[in-house]
């Protein structure tokens, strides 16, 4: 497969490269070159490295090198932690989620279990858990009897501001060390791959899937 590329150089103004080619297998690189240092100066040596890398390392990624390697050892290290600190007040880190998107007036069992990416089965059980020790109750909706809706009891709102408090805490301690324009290339960052992942799922399942990021995006109950 023949694979088209440009790759601009740059060590300082105005000492400048610029490299077309085309990589036409592994070990086999063409390119058009012009350079205006001289050839055996200490840059040039160091382009020549760089440009070496660049073959060289190309389609060689290890899967502890992915994206998903990352994200999904950081949701786990992050699960780790949250279901640590919410065991102390004898929870898990599902129920404090599920705490924090229940609304004063009420949210609808089935908005639950869209928020939560969860099958109704599932949270189903997790809500009887929950309503046995005390930390939800149940009521039906006055406007459609169809509806049942989720409340917290006082122990679930001290509850609630536990798992509330921990999430902003561990964040401050984090934004400590991450300064805002680092953080605007890590939110943008996973906007790109969330539009990729619409355009892998093709044009049958976008719909469903901004819906489900539209209600992930929704703002946890202050």
């Amino acid at each position: 497969m023949r694979h088209v590329f440009t790759i601009s150089y740059s060590i300082r103004s105005p000492l400048q490269i610029h490299i077309t080619g085309a990589i036409v297998c592994k070990k086999a690189f063409r390119i058009n070159l012009n350079v205006n240092f001289s050839k055996n100066s200490l840059h040039a040596n160091y382009f020549w490295l760089f440009l070496y890398a660049c073959v060289t390392n190309r389609n060689k990624m290890k899967l502890n090198e992915t994206i998903e390697f990352y994200i999904r050892t950081t949701s786990l290290a992050l699960s780790r932690m949250y279901n640590s600190i919410a065991a102390k007040y004898g929870i898990t880190q599902t129920v404090g989620y599920l705490l924090t998107y229940v609304g004063r007036e009420g949210t609808p069992s089935t908005r639950l279990a869209q928020l939560l990416g969860m099958k109704n089965s599932s949270l189903t059980r997790l809500l009887k858990k929950m309503e046995k020790d005390g930390c939800i109750y149940r009521k039906v909706s006055p406007e459609d009897k169809r509806v049942v809706k989720i409340f917290l009891t006082e122990k679930g709102v001290i509850r609630r501001k536990i798992a509330k408090r921990s999430v902003l805490e561990f964040n401050e301690r984090l934004l400590n060390k991450v300064d805002e324009k680092e953080m605007k290339i890590f939110f943008k960052v996973f906007d790109i791959i969330k539009e990729q992942v619409t355009i892998e799922l093709g044009e049958s399942q976008l719909s469903k899937f901004k819906t489900e990021n539209n209600i992930k995006n929704e703002q946890l109950v202050q």
